[in-house]
């Protein structure tokens, strides 16, 4: 063969290796691309299983609950409504009673914690029923004793009923009269369930007394979150209370208020 026969079979070769080790590259970088691929795959389906498997766990687990408990009412407690919801003449007794801690679904839509004293007889009840509202999201602006509201208390708001009633104050003891004889709230039987938003609507007007702009019970002026937590004969609220045997006086005017 030629010498320029011989350097053209030559460069032919080289360039064949080239040609070679290009494809060679090419096919391992594909290969390395879909291991990373399968691997990137993997893990997503990995974090999606694990995802599912809490969420499962979450739903299945006894520590997850909306259900609140109750005890005897702790003693400093009892100290602060003494004399005030629960009077020397009041038809129960703090022994009759119970503290409820409940957790409920606030205006921010976010769960908080609360406190309501009820009657003991009801404590079980009341918490399921609590737990089926936060579960339904319905939204409770407070749950707290009447006490803690003292320091709402002017010259619209002139007793401590009142100024809890109208921060929106969700309670179920409150020393109350009518006609000397006492309310279903005097026994811890009764609850008032976001009662400015849903208040007693009388003809001289509200109790409380700030909650005039919720006394013609029309909805376009509310918010969302409002008009979720306003009750009316349709409301899931009523439906949920009734089915335990509980009454709602809305048929009265008493549009907040559930007895027992």
């Amino acid at each position: 063969m030629s010498e320029n026969g011989k350097r053209g079979n030559i460069i032919f070769k080289i360039i064949i290796c080239v040609l070679l080790a290009a494809m060679a590259a090419g096919e391992i970088k594909l290969w390395l691309d879909l291991q990373k691929l399968k691997n990137e795959n993997e893990t997503q389906i990995s974090v999606n299983q694990q995802l599912t498997k809490m969420l499962e766990n979450m739903q299945n687990s006894d520590s997850v609950s909306y259900r609140g408990s109750w005890t005897d009412i702790p003693q400093e407690v009892l100290d602060q409504i003494e004399g005030n919801t629960l009077m020397e003449d009041s038809p129960v007794g703090a022994d009759e009673l119970a503290y409820l801690t409940i957790p409920y679904y606030n205006f921010d839509g976010q769960i908080a914690e609360g406190h309501m004293i009820a009657a003991r007889d009801l404590a079980d009840e009341i918490l399921d029923i609590f737990e089926e509202l936060c579960i339904n999201q319905y939204p409770i602006e407070s749950i707290d004793i009447a006490e803690n509201f003292n320091q709402n208390k002017n010259a619209v708001l002139d007793s401590l009923e009142a100024a809890s009633m109208g921060s929106n104050n969700t309670t179920s003891l409150m020393y109350r009269k009518r006609s000397d004889e006492f309310d279903k709230a005097a026994y811890g039987q009764a609850i008032d369930l976001n009662p400015k938003l849903n208040p007693e609507v009388t003809e001289d007007g509200t109790m409380p007394r700030n909650a005039l702009d919720y006394k013609d019970r029309d909805t376009s002026k509310l918010n969302s979150t409002e008009k979720w937590a306003f009750i009316s004969e349709e409301s899931d609220v009523v439906k949920i209370f009734e089915k335990y045997g509980w009454t709602w006086r809305g048929a009265d005017g008493y549009y907040g208020r559930f007895e027992k």
